[in-house]
């Protein structure tokens, strides 16, 4: 999961202003912009500037609360929301800086998970499909605001029916993971065990649930469905189930089912310091992770492998130090990372 930081005392008053800023400011726009003709040029051109640079925000809160609205009408569960930086967890109720490793290259994510024997593959389409449908709804509405407007706000309001539009169209292309190619996939290859299943994992970790301890009937389904998928998100969380229960061999064998990924690298980059003491193997596949901010702590942790083995006790020792402020602040971070820090630190000299 990613590196992210929890907001400190300081810290949440402001953010929580500044959020409070943003709902004002919104409302504020729209009410000067619907009355933007009794308005001085330059205060109206001022108004239309900030309007579109809350614009794009904004479509993103709103996508992410119809996916939201959809999973409390179905009644499932919804312990995170993601929104750009920022991630919220209703349980325990906390905002946080960062998002975890789902949403790292999404503007938004929603976590929902049905409760046993009312998950359905008409569930989760419909949930797929309440992201872009928030985006329709606002597009109308920005529609009919703008014919029942004049002059600066038909435009503005044009501008957002226009956009809203087409966020919620290409929201629904089917490409890669987006709200499309999910709703299609269900609708298609009746996948929706898989989206429950992977909810379920992310759940665990929220609530940092090591991966030793998580339910034997939830790496039952993990373990049966990573046999014939490739995804990353499968075999990282056998990975971890078997590597936590000392079963290297699986762990490993794991890894290598997978797909390429910036945290698959980096596992296997730690594998090959840690369980082979293969320095040369081990930096091929650190040169693979980048800078992916979800792998950040497997890549400090495979770093202090490799210059341990190297003899590079200085650069060892500034691997763990970044390793563990990722460990420490970060809300998604389990003991089972900080145990594998503890590890490497107790060979060195």
């Amino acid at each position: 999961m990613t590196a992210a930081a929890p907001l400190s005392a300081k810290q949440a008053p402001l953010l929580a202003a500044a959020l409070i800023a943003f709902v004002a400011a919104s409302a504020g726009i729209t009410i000067a912009v619907w009355h933007a003709d009794a308005l001085p040029d330059v205060l109206a051109r001022l108004v239309s500037l900030v309007f579109f640079l809350f614009i794009v925000p904004a479509e993103v809160l709103v996508h992410e609360g119809g996916h939201l609205a959809v999973a409390k009408l179905l009644g499932w569960r919804v312990p995170l929301l993601s929104w750009g930086p920022f991630t919220l967890r209703f349980v325990p109720l906390k905002l946080v800086y960062g998002a975890p490793a789902f949403g790292s290259s999404a503007a938004g994510a929603v976590v929902a998970v049905p409760p046993a024997g009312r998950e359905s593959n008409w569930g989760w389409a419909l949930l797929s499909a309440g992201g872009p449908l928030a985006n329709f709804l606002l597009a109308g509405a920005a529609g009919m605001a703008s014919a029942a407007a004049s002059d600066t706000p038909r435009a503005l309001f044009l501008v957002l029916a226009v956009i809203s539009l087409a966020s919620g169209l290409y929201n629904l292309w089917p490409r890669g993971s987006s709200d499309g190619a999910q709703l299609l996939n269900v609708l298609r290859f009746k996948n929706g065990d898989w989206r429950g299943l992977f909810a379920r994992l992310v759940e665990q970790t929220l609530r940092g649930v090591r991966p030793r301890d998580w339910p034997d009937s939830l790496m039952v389904a993990v373990r049966r469905l990573s046999l014939w998928s490739d995804s990353p998100d499968l075999q990282l969380a056998a990975y971890a189930w078997h590597l936590d229960r000392g079963e290297i061999g699986p762990a490993r064998a794991a890894l290598a089912r997978s797909a390429r990924d910036p945290q698959i690298f980096a596992e296997q980059a730690f594998a090959a310091a840690w369980f082979d003491r293969n320095a040369a193997a081990a930096g091929a596949l650190l040169a693979r992770t980048g800078w992916s901010s979800h792998s950040l702590i497997c890549y400090w942790r495979a770093r202090a492998a490799q210059a341990l083995i190297t003899g590079e006790t200085t650069a060892a020792r500034e691997a763990l130090r970044k390793g563990r402020i990722l460990v420490r602040e970060g809300p998604f971070a389990t003991a089972f990372d900080a145990d594998w820090f503890d590890a490497i630190e107790k060979e060195l000299p």
